[in-house]
């Protein structure tokens, strides 16, 4: 459910077809792949810079709701919203609040319960407000939103101070007005401590209203940061005074720019961003397979325990675009340069026509994919040969190797009739499964907790 202010809306359109018109010229479709405990928070992001718009984002404090998806972080005692994927299309033609009715739909595949509601403000050309309106708890009782920025202020910004100490005294301000929030609001820095040109306020007048003036005055002014998004985060962890906290998150323009011959748009936030955005690839470049060996944790990029015992990976989050009409290798080669994954880099290279293979350019540890392994014919199922495989890398590396597979049964004990004599690993699964079926994929995944390799064999969805 989505609920548009229809006077505005009318005004914002106009304006915005005519800019993206003149600014593209042509119909083009931009496919998003968002992978993040935020989703929505990542999309509007992006669309805001993309459309050169402002746009507040208040996120629900639904966070607080124990039935909501989310996942416990371990040795920390707190939750955070748990890791899910939005997929969603947009034209470059469309105006802004199209785009968002796009986005809300695609949403609600992921939080059915939620309904949100955008404001135009009618003063401005390109500013808007997007809030949840409601959602049902897990009783399906409805639960109506109340905005940080309910209600009316009296409120003066004076001329000799920055826009950050603006808003940090704007938001002390407000919190009396938040009755959801036991919280300290946390500054999320962008842009230089420049003064305004000259005074201005309200006078119990709408927060929302003092708000858009603000961050639309600072925009009009020649020199300063230019403002595309301010999104408000309540987040689920409880700290150790038990307040709950919310962070203001103040994005620049140029921050997330979508190139103008890009017909896709990636967001990772993700253990394994690389992992993960391969996959997306995957999907997107269907005619090819694309394998995968992460990096060895041992040296770093690691979540620990407070006795400093490893979890898991840290990971990481990355924004990426790029045009499918590039060549695939070019493509994931420009991905790559941009990546460094617990102070390794990585690096492609073509095994087939229709087969790449990425791995970490240098390690401290050896690069398994690059080990000698082989593979006999006659007396061994397909699983079988895979086993004996993991235990030719356990032999080289002295680090166990574990099977993970997401393949038929039929298809695991099949026969292998092929051999495969001394080469690297990834030389020697190319050829098993070219003989076996050429479209599965692997991923070798170092486990920092226990320190050892994931095998992993996926065939194609």
């Amino acid at each position: 459910m989505f609920k548009i202010w229809i006077k505005p809306i009318i005004i914002i359109i106009v304006v915005l077809m005519g800019f993206s018109g003149s600014m593209y010229g042509q119909d083009k479709q931009i496919k998003f792949h968002l992978v993040t405990g935020r989703p929505l928070d990542a999309a509007i992001r992006i669309l805001a810079d993309m459309t050169e718009t402002l746009i507040t984002f208040e996120e629900p404090a639904y966070y607080d709701d124990e039935t909501r998806v989310r996942e416990t972080v371990p040795g920390r005692g707190y939750s955070v919203p748990a890791t899910r994927t939005l997929k969603f299309s947009v034209s470059r033609e469309q105006a802004l609040p199209e785009m968002i009715s796009t986005l809300f739909e695609a949403g609600k595949l992921i939080d059915p319960d939620v309904s949100y509601v955008m404001h135009a403000d009618e003063r401005y050309n390109h500013v808007f407000n997007i809030m949840p309106e409601r959602w049902l708890n897990a009783d399906g009782d409805e639960i109506k939103f109340t905005s940080l920025f309910a209600g009316n202020v009296s409120f003066r910004v004076k001329r000799d101070e920055s826009l950050r100490a603006c808003m940090n005294r704007l938001l002390d301000y407000l919190i009396p007005y938040d009755a959801n929030t036991d919280s300290v609001l946390v500054w999320g820095a962008a842009g230089g401590p420049v003064a305004w040109e000259r005074e201005f306020g309200v006078t119990n007048a709408p927060a929302i209203s003092l708000l858009n003036s603000i961050l639309a005055n600072h925009n009009a002014r020649p020199h300063g940061t230019v403002i595309r998004s301010l999104m408000l985060r309540r987040t689920i962890r409880q700290l150790e005074n038990g307040e709950r906290r919310a962070v203001l998150n103040v994005v620049r323009a140029g921050a997330f720019q979508v190139k103008p011959d890009a017909d896709h748009v990636f967001w990772m936030e993700h253990a394994r961003p690389v992992a993960a955005a391969l996959d997306a690839f995957d999907e997107v470049f269907t005619d090819c397979i694309i394998h995968y060996e992460g990096p060895n944790y041992s040296a770093g990029g690691v979540r620990r325990f407070e006795d400093g015992s490893p979890i898991g990976p840290i990971g990481d989050r990355f924004f990426y675009n790029f045009s499918s009409t590039n060549a695939v290798e070019e493509i994931l080669a420009d991905f790559l340069s941009r990546i460094k994954i617990a102070g390794v880099n990585f690096r492609v290279a073509k095994v087939s026509d229709q087969s790449y293979y990425v791995a970490p350019a240098e390690s401290a540890s050896p690069v398994l994919s690059r080990l000698p392994v082989s593979i006999a014919s006659g007396g061994r199922s397909f699983k079988e040969t895979l086993e004996n495989v993991c235990l030719q890398l356990k032999k080289l590396t002295d680090t166990e190797v574990k099977l993970d597979l997401h393949v038929d049964k039929e298809l695991l004990s099949r026969d292998i009739n092929i051999s495969v004599p001394e080469s690297s690993f990834y030389a020697a699964m190319h050829a098993l499964f070219m003989d076996v079926d050429h479209l599965l994929r692997w991923r070798l995944l170092h486990e920092p907790a226990s320190d050892h390799y994931v095998l992993q064999v996926h065939a194609r969805k």
